[in-house]
């Protein structure tokens, strides 16, 4: 068996076991009554900015065209690599090397389909809305294309170094100097010179992906990420349910660093049982995936609502974030008292219940304050709305 087909076989087993996921999560129900009138309202909006009035000024134009470059921050190389793989680096070597090339072109073609997709969906908007030129779209997506290209390929270069800190560190600023450097070049340079330093760019991404293609020091890290990237799916539709959740793969090595409350006594300098709650529970809100997850999922959902809603939609918006950050903050406190180590706590005490309102005010405000500070954004930028 050639690499090519393995890997052949091994998408079409992973694209099955995805499809598994999706038919269990979205039946005909939520099919008919959430999915669907979420695609008509979608397309009826679309047509209705695609046929509205343009922005008054220039500035504003700018700042659209950057919105697709959020997109060039995602994205992931997939070999479909397995741990019995590992025989094959001792008697077919090359089977391997042709796996690990055959997922570099199925990405290369994801990323192409995906700003193909992006470019028929934005362009209309761009050249209408804002009078943008045909061939300065292009070339702005074209270039979104390669710089996607890019930090995807320095991510996965960068794969044996996401347990250590400051390398983590460094990587991450690496990535976002280059972002922040391509919305410079969009938004200050020609389409000629965007076009151009596409191209520049497509070259440091084919440079970057040949050093790491033949690298296999890294071959547990592969396996690990690509079992992650699997499972995402399912994370996703596990993280809408607050009481289910994907168990975590054991790590290989040392355990990683703490990254919040490593001194909490110096915060916490009263050792009292109010404190120990708090400082169980913040810690616990801090450092949980899931709940962090669950948290920023909820913040991102109605912070979208607010900027592309109308008036009433932003005051009703706000009013049900409200009720439902609460109502969701106030879950997560009881789901992390009800651990085996806290059943002796009295809970029907006024340090409880001091510790339980306290606890939840320090996450609730600032996620109100933020809605609060993106409304008055939205209304001072005149944010297109429904």
């Amino acid at each position: 068996m050639s690499g090519r087909a393995l890997f052949i076989s091994r998408l079409k087993a992973d694209c099955l076991y995805q499809l598994r996921i999706i038919k269990l999560v979205i039946d005909w129900t939520v099919a008919l009554y959430i999915v669907l009138p979420a695609a008509g309202i979608g397309v009826y909006q679309y047509i209705k900015w695609l046929n509205g009035g343009s922005f008054d000024n220039g500035w504003q134009a700018g700042l659209i065209v950057l919105a697709p470059a959020v997109f060039t921050l995602f994205g992931s190389v997939r070999t479909f690599l397995m741990e019995a793989d590992q025989l094959y680096l001792l008697q077919k070597k090359t089977l391997v090397l042709d796996m690990k090339r055959c997922g570099y072109l199925y990405c290369l073609f994801i990323q192409f389909c995906k700003w193909l997709l992006a470019a028929a969906v934005f362009t209309p908007l761009f050249v209408r809305q804002f009078g943008i030129e045909l061939p300065a779209c292009l070339a702005v997506f074209f270039f979104y294309f390669c710089l996607n290209s890019l930090i995807t390929v320095l991510k996965r270069r960068n794969i044996g170094w996401q347990y250590k800190l400051k390398h983590r560190v460094l990587n991450a600023g690496l990535i976002f100097f280059v972002w922040l450097s391509a919305c410079a070049v969009v938004l200050l340079f020609s389409w000629p010179v965007v076009l151009l330093s596409g191209m520049v760019l497509s070259v440091a991404a084919l440079k970057t992906a040949g050093g790491t293609l033949g690298n296999m020091y890294l071959f547990y890290e592969e396996v690990e990420f690509d079992n992650r990237r699997k499972l995402r799916l399912a994370k996703f539709f596990l993280s809408l349910n607050l009481d289910g959740s994907v168990p975590k793969q054991g790590k290989r090595g040392a355990k990683g660093p703490r990254l919040f409350f490593k001194k909490s006594r110096n915060i916490f300098k009263a050792r009292t049982v109010q404190n120990g709650l708090k400082e169980i529970f913040f810690k616990v809100m801090l450092r949980h995936p899931d709940y962090k997850r669950q948290v920023m999922q909820m913040i991102g959902i109605f912070t979208a609502l607010i900027m592309v809603g109308p008036i009433w939609m932003k005051a009703g918006a706000l009013l049900v974030f409200a009720f439902a950050y609460r109502s969701l903050l106030s879950v997560h406190f009881d789901k992390v008292m009800e651990r085996v180590f806290l059943l002796g706590a009295d809970k029907e005490s006024n340090a409880f219940y001091e510790a339980r309102r306290n606890s939840i005010d320090w996450f609730f405000y600032p996620g109100l304050i933020w809605c609060c500070l993106v409304i008055a954004l939205s209304l001072m930028l005149k944010t297109p709305s429904f």
